[in-house]
């Protein structure tokens, strides 16, 4: 009887010790998981981070640097000289010839041009667009009313090019004699190259982010990798967001949006405002392939932590079924030299079983 009761004795205190070790273990798998996860989805999206903001100081070091080469032609007396007396063959001639070792000589215009205020054109780098009058009518009246109202480059974003298809880059420079705009000068600059260069820069594990450059002031698609949503306003939901953010605090450091699309997936946004552009620059991905390796991270802990719970169930029950009961208890079998004293009980067949 005092055997069958040190047995039972010894199954409650397992079941218990059991129990306590087995929510133990479920607390430490908690607090475990909820850190990893949390750590891996930080440092992924920290390195999202790094990558947009690297990418929008190429952008930006890439425009800058076009935008210099415009106004440095824009400088040239060839172009003042010309745009005063336009009817002289000898300064159309001298005109043409500065415009084409220009471009050569930079080599990012996929089109440069002099053009007077009525939107001839006087000199192009492409000799079929020499006399051709780009804009008339409305066109015309609002081009005035804007990029030729006053002294500064402008800049209208990515846009595909209507003589050769190529995305560029159209920018704009009025030159103003006597507070009197007599003209200006056009330059296409090849956007693609950019944009091939940002897309062979794959960020790490996300090979099918989406890059957008958007307008901040009317939300028209300054470039995205479907070339028919190009000068068009954005449906996205997300993105009018991050739109309505940027115009509310104008925050220039890069920041992050997550939002569910039209199907239902979440999505997570990472996004740079270049506000001297008034552009912004996002990168966009399906939040299950950003936060992937979390997840497994996260799966991994979760199965470490039920092996350990297991495993101490196993030791902690093992050994009164199999009638070694610690450090008290009696038993039939023989007991183990290094565990067991052989103290035989007197008048008995059994062994007294002690820890030494």
């Amino acid at each position: 009887m005092k055997f069958l009761a040190n047995r039972k004795l010894a199954t409650r205190i397992s079941i218990i010790t059991t129990a306590i070790t087995f929510m133990g273990m479920l607390l430490l798998w908690f607090i475990v998981s909820s850190r990893v996860s949390s750590m891996v989805e930080s440092n992924i999206t920290n390195q999202m981070i790094d990558a947009v903001e690297s990418r929008a100081a190429i952008i930006n070091d890439y425009v800058a640097s076009a935008e210099e080469y415009m106004m440095a032609f824009a400088l040239g007396n060839e172009v003042h000289d010309l745009l005063k007396n336009p009817e002289d063959p000898a300064l159309l001639q001298r005109g043409q010839q500065y415009t084409e070792d220009f471009a050569s000589i930079k080599g990012i215009f996929e089109g440069l041009y002099i053009g007077t205020p009525s939107t001839y054109v006087l000199t192009h780098t492409s000799q079929g667009a020499i006399g051709i009058t780009t804009r008339t009518g409305e066109s015309l009246d609002e081009f005035r009313d804007t990029i030729l109202a006053e002294p500064k480059l402008t800049n209208l974003g990515i846009m595909k090019s209507p003589g050769t298809g190529s995305m560029i880059l159209s920018m704009y420079y009025p030159i103003f004699d006597n507070q009197e705009c007599i003209g200006f000068v056009g330059a296409g600059v090849y956007a693609s190259r950019l944009m091939d260069a940002l897309l062979n820069l794959n960020i790490e594990g996300l090979p099918h982010c989406e890059y957008v450059f958007l307008n901040v002031e009317d939300g028209t698609y300054l470039y995205h990798q479907d070339e028919s949503l190009l000068n068009t306003e954005t449906t996205d939901k997300g993105y009018l967001e991050i739109l309505q953010r940027i115009k509310a605090d104008g925050n220039t450091q890069a920041g992050t949006y997550s939002y569910q699309d039209e199907n239902g997936i979440d999505q997570l946004v990472v996004y740079k405002y270049l506000k001297d552009r008034d552009w912004v620059f996002m990168v966009r991905d399906d939040a299950e392939e950003v936060y992937g390796e979390s997840g497994c991270s996260a799966r991994f802990s979760r199965y470490f932590m039920c092996g350990c719970s297991i495993n101490c169930h196993i030791s902690y029950t093992v050994n009164p079924i199999s009638g070694r009961q610690g450090a008290y208890g009696y038993g039939k079998c023989n007991p183990t030299p290094w565990q067991l004293g052989t103290l035989r009980r007197p008048g008995t067949g059994n062994f007294l079983w002690q820890k030494r």
